[in-house]
């Protein structure tokens, strides 16, 4: 790692686990000691500088495996799963689905992501599963919406916010954080600074149902 010294000031770069920003901190009592001569660095920091960001969270990396014919696992594909601008400030990418619960996929050699994701809204496939990564830029919020699905969602960068349509809040802030959505209306926004990034697990599902009345799905403007 590179270091550099400007008076009271040590510069290094530190890159996020997604390779996405890398920032500069600075040590200093005093940020305007960055033009004094070089002198013993004090501490704590008290001025930090944002370097450089880019624009969105890199494409997640998929590996698939499979068997050689004498039944040894292997690597079959590698790469990564290109996201797309699904709303303005929301992208989501397919990286695996099923057409059935139980699968045949262990002895099929179609890409699960390619299959055309006929249930609700575009989200999941009908009488099976999907593997989604959705990725939300800071301070947007993700439509109000219900689908006829059971969810898992898996936080696994950033800070997100889960809105249900009776107002309530629900704050997640670490990697690994669960919500189970069981068909209800509900929307996620980024409280920032940052991009914030789940994986979903969208399992086709019964319709939920309230008062002898089953629940459609819907998309709010």
């Amino acid at each position: 790692m590179w270091v550099y010294q400007f008076g009271e000031c040590l510069l290094f770069p530190v890159v996020d686990p997604f390779m996405r920003k890398r920032y500069v901190f600075l040590l200093t009592s005093d940020p305007s000691a960055c033009l004094k001569p070089p002198s013993p660095i004090p501490s704590p920091a008290h001025c930090i500088r944002e370097l450089m960001s880019a624009d969105h969270l890199p494409n997640v990396l998929r590996v698939v495996t499979g068997h050689t014919s004498t039944g040894a696992a292997v690597v079959t594909s590698q790469h990564r799963i290109q996201a797309e601008d699904f709303l303005p400030g929301v992208r989501a990418g397919l990286i695996w689905s099923t057409d059935a619960v139980p699968t045949n996929d262990n002895n099929s050699d179609v890409d699960g992501a390619t299959r055309i994701q006929d249930g609700d809204l575009g989200i999941g496939a009908r009488n099976g599963a999907a593997l989604r990564y959705t990725d939300l830029a800071p301070g947007t919020t993700a439509a109000m919406h219900r689908t006829s699905s059971l969810d898992y969602n898996v936080l696994i960068h950033g800070k997100l916010i889960l809105i249900l349509d009776d107002g309530a809040e629900k704050e997640f802030t670490t990697p690994g954080d669960v919500v189970i959505q069981r068909g209800t209306m509900h929307a996620w926004r980024n409280p920032g600074p940052e991009w914030t990034r789940w994986v979903t697990v969208v399992v086709d599902a019964n319709p939920a149902v309230v008062g002898g009345q089953a629940l459609p799905a819907t998309f709010q403007t």
